[in-house]
């Protein structure tokens, strides 16, 4: 009998922890808006920063009705200071080859994407043909005129206050996995 309740003593003093993922969204809604932005601009939207860090794995972007948006590199930016960014990670999303990654105007597409992300991050674009659906409301728009995905410690960005593009970005936080821990009877 003393074996038994040793053996069932033990078994309650074993537990597991599961640390589970926590949801990540960085950027606004990838919608039909009431405005647009053009090429040849790197775009970063000051709305909604990622909320924990982790990893990206989708990103939505809506394309103006009739400007199909191809060559488009998608980037976590890092605000260094008031004029001076830096991206943390970046990936090509849509090469324009076959049709396959180009987003139609008029309609939203989701790509899967592997970007890291820390809490504070923001979302950013440059696409190479096409236009970028917005919205005139919001925080704001932070451009650059060329292509600074990647890029480390730029500054010459211009702030559009009240705008929105239609880019928006889900992730979770990385699972830390499990946790098992013995609390041995003091006999």
């Amino acid at each position: 009998m003393k074996k038994i309740l040793i053996i069932i003593f033990l078994s309650l003093c074993i537990f597991q922890m599961v640390v589970l993922a926590t949801a990540i969204d960085i950027g606004t809604t990838a919608e039909d808006g009431d405005d647009w932005w053009g090429v040849d601009n790197t775009y970063i939207s000051i709305n909604n920063v990622a909320n924990e860090s982790g990893k990206i794995t989708t990103v939505e972007i809506y394309a103006k009705d009739g400007q199909d948006l191809a060559g488009c590199e998608v980037a976590t930016f890092i605000k260094v200071d008031a004029d001076h960014w830096t991206t943390r990670d970046s990936e090509i999303v849509n090469n324009g080859v076959d049709g396959a990654g180009v987003v139609i105007g008029g309609s939203k597409k989701t790509f899967t994407v592997d970007l890291d992300v820390t809490a504070g991050d923001y979302i950013g674009i440059y696409f190479t043909s096409g236009q970028i659906e917005s919205t005139s409301s919001g925080s704001g728009i932070e451009y650059h005129n060329e292509d600074n995905i990647p890029c480390t410690n730029v500054s010459g960005w211009s702030t559009v206050a009240n705008y929105t593009i239609s880019l928006y970005a889900t992730g979770a936080t990385v699972e830390v996995g499990t946790v098992n821990a013995i609390f041995w009877p003091n006999f």
